[in-house]
Order: structure tokens, then C-alpha cells, then sequence
């Protein structure tokens, strides 16, 4: 109590000298409100405006010497205190140094036997919790069921925990002799369980087999009964094929028969159905044979005096091209020599003409006036014929 009091009037004592101090150098509470109250509204009234921005940094200034000052006078009185300090923390390294060096060693004596007492009692719970699982598992093995914290096998249960918690030998002497006991009474109904479970399963099968045995006979009388039927069905299959095949030789034998005797007289050519020839009556046959018959020999006479016709009429303009054709060549021949007299002198000229003269023929007369007449031409005729050049 009395060093807390010490304590109050230390700091007091402090606090008094620091408020001199900072009051002898000029720093003082009013000081700062008379900053705050000169310079603590003070803003640039645009960012381009120098005059204030000048203004602050003269504001700046003032409150950063006074700032500087009271941090000088404050660094320097507590160089004494810092120095106190740094001797208390040297001392108390050095006496708690000396003390732990006493106090290491016993703490690790005690943890030596604390590791130890967890060592055992970790291996304890290894040891319940192994003998736990191999007591489960022997439990399980037996058919126990494990429900609502108990094992229960038959008329005999108990809770786990007891399973767990006690010792090996009450476990081998007690409880596992229940359980093996409880085991045995229902081995022993499930071994009759299942012998009779054999012995109906045995007769079952001899039942299965001798069903099976029945139905294997059935099925050959079956089988016997349909391959007969199958044996009676494909004779009859047979005996129909072989008459359908007959029916259809003949129908093919007398469609030909009746399509040769047809073919002189093209019947494709005049529309004759010739695919079912073989359906017709002998009547019906010979009625189709004969108008095909007559039907051709009509197109036959129609066809070759259209052929007459057509080469008289081909032979016409055979003998009209060949007299177009020469008297084109006479008047290209005339049209030729033409030309030659055109570019020949007056003699070729003049034995052209005689020679065109000399080609007329005297007409042959007979009344009295043109004989005359034709008497005088044929001197005038015979007189040009003489003149020379």
C-alpha cells in the first residue's frame, strides 16, 4: 500500500516537472489553441491560388517549429528514464537467468514423470481398446448383434461398456462362456435347420427330376409326332411342286408352241397379248391366230405399196435433181464460154456462132408453104455457114 503511494506521488511529482518544462520553453495548451484558432480553418481557395498556398506554408512552418521544440524538450527529459530502464531489464535477465538455471532441471524431473504416467495410461487404453475390438469381433463371428449400446445373442446380453471394461479373465471365466453357450444352442438348431432344409431340398430335386424325366419324354413323343408331320407335310409339298411343275411345263411347252406360230406374223408389232397365250381355248387361239394373220398381211400389202410409192417418188426427184443439176451445168458452161468469148477476139467470137449454127437441125416439114419456107432457110442457113472472114 505504501509503495502505491510512493508510486502516486512519483508520477505526480513527474508530471508537475514535465508541465514546467514544456511551459518554460513556451509550449503550452494555450499556445496550441491559439495555432488551432489562427491557422486550424486555413484552405487553399483554389488550386491555382498562390497567395494562399503561401499562407499555409507560413502556417506550416510556425506549427512545425513549435512542433520540433516540444518534441526536443520531451526527448530530452527522458534520457534519465531511459537510462533507469535499460539497468532494470539488465538486472532482471540477470536474476531470472540464475533462478531458471535452479528451476529448469526440476521441471524437467517433473515431466519426465508426467510423460510416464501418460505413457501407461495411453497403453492401458490401447490395451482395452485392442482386447475391446478382438472381443467384438469374436462376438460378431458368433452372430451377436450389436444394438442400443448392448451385444445380444440368443437369451444372453450385455452392455458394451462392460464388454470393454472389464478384465481379461472375468471376460474368459463370466461373460465369452455365455455367449459360446448361447452360440451352441443356435448352432445346433441351425444345423437341423439346415439338414432339414437338405432333406426337402433332396426331395425337391427328386421331384424336379422326375418332372424334368416327364417332360424330356414329352418332348420326344413330341418331337416324333412333328417330325412325322413334317415328313407327311413335305411329301405332300413335294407331290404339289412336282404337278405345279408339270402344269407349268405344259403351260410353257404350249405358250411356245402357239408364240412360233404366231412369230411369221409379228405380233408384237400389232398388239397381240402374247404373254398368256397358253390360257386361251384352241377356239380362242386360232381366232387371235388368224386376225394377227390377216392384220399382218394387210400391213404387209399396206407397207410395200407405201415402199413402191416411196422409191417411184424418191426416183422422181433422183431425175428432177439430175435435169436441175445438167442445165445448171449448161447455163455455167454457156455462163463459162461466155466469159471466154468476152475476153477471146472477134474470131473466137464468130467460130463460136458458126459452130452454134452448125448445130441446128432442120425441122422436118411437109405442107407445101414450109416446105418452101423451110427450103429458103436452109439455103440462108448454108450460105452462113460458108462465109469466111
Amino acid at each position: 500500500m505504501a509503495n502505491e503511494t510512493t508510486s502516486e506521488v512519483i508520477e505526480i511529482s513527474l508530471e508537475k516537472k514535465i508541465e514546467t518544462d514544456l511551459v518554460k520553453s513556451n509550449v503550452t495548451k494555450a499556445v496550441i489553441a491559439s495555432l488551432k484558432e489562427k491557422y486550424g480553418s486555413l484552405k487553399l481557395k483554389s488550386l491555382d491560388d498562390k497567395e494562399s498556398y503561401l499562407e499555409l506554408k507560413e502556417a506550416a512552418k510556425e506549427c512545425s517549429k513549435l512542433r520540433n521544440l516540444a518534441k526536443k524538450i520531451c526527448t530530452s527529459g527522458r534520457e534519465d528514464a531511459v537510462k533507469v530502464q535499460k539497468l532494470w531489464v539488465a538486472k532482471e535477465k540477470e536474476v531470472v537467468g540464475e533462478i531458471l538455471a535452479i528451476e529448469t532441471p526440476l521441471d524437467e524431473e517433473i515431466s519426465k514423470f508426467d510423460a510416464e504416467v501418460e505413457r501407461i495410461k495411453v497403453e492401458e487404453k490401447n490395451r482395452q481398446e485392442e482386447a475391446y475390438m478382438h472381443r467384438t469381433q469374436s462376438l460378431t463371428k458368433m452372430g451377436a448383434v450389436y444394438s442400443n449400446n448392448e451385444f445380444t445373442l440368443g437369451e444372453f446380453s450385455i452392455e458394451s461398456n462392460l464388454v470393454k471394461d472389464c478384465s481379461q479373465e472375468v471376460w474368459e471365466s463370466d461373460m465369452l462362456p455365455k455367449f459360446q453357450e448361447q452360440y451352441q444352442i443356435i448352432e445346433a438348431e441351425r444345423i437341423a435347420e439346415e439338414q432339414r432344409k437338405a432333406a426337402e431340398a433332396a426331395e425337391l430335386k427328386r421331384k424336379q427330376d422326375e418332372l424334368v424325366e416327364q417332360q424330356r419324354k414329352f418332348q420326344e413323343e413330341q418331337a416324333e409326332f412333328k417330325r412325322k408331320q413334317d415328313e407327311a407335310a413335305r411329301i405332300e409339298r413335294e407331290r404339289i411342286e412336282e404337278e405345279n411343275r408339270e402344269k407349268l411345263r405344259l403351260q410353257n411347252e404350249l405358250q411356245n408352241t402357239r408364240l412360233q406360230k404366231l412369230m411369221p406374223f409379228n405380233p408384237y408389232a400389232h398388239n397381240v397379248n402374247t404373254t398368256s397365250l397358253w390360257a386361251l381355248s384352241e377356239e380362242e387361239f386360232v381366232a387371235t391366230l388368224n386376225s394377227t394373220k390377216e392384220t399382218h398381211e394387210l400391213a404387209e400389202a399396206n407397207k410395200q405399196k407405201q415402199i413402191s410409192e416411196a422409191a417411184a417418188a424418191k426416183e422422181r426427184e433422183r431425175l428432177a435433181e439430175e435435169s436441175r443439176l445438167a442445165e445448171i451445168k449448161r447455163q455455167q458452161e454457156e455462163q463459162r464460154k461466155a466469159e471466154e468469148l468476152a475476153a477471146a477476139g472477134d474470131k473466137a467470137n464468130w467460130e463460136n456462132f458458126i459452130e452454134q449454127v452448125s448445130k441446128l437441125t432442120y425441122p422436118t416439114l411437109k405442107s407445101g408453104r414450109y416446105l418452101k419456107i423451110g427450103a429458103i432457110a436452109k439455103e440462108k442457113l448454108e450460105e452462113i455457114l460458108s462465109l469466111k472472114p
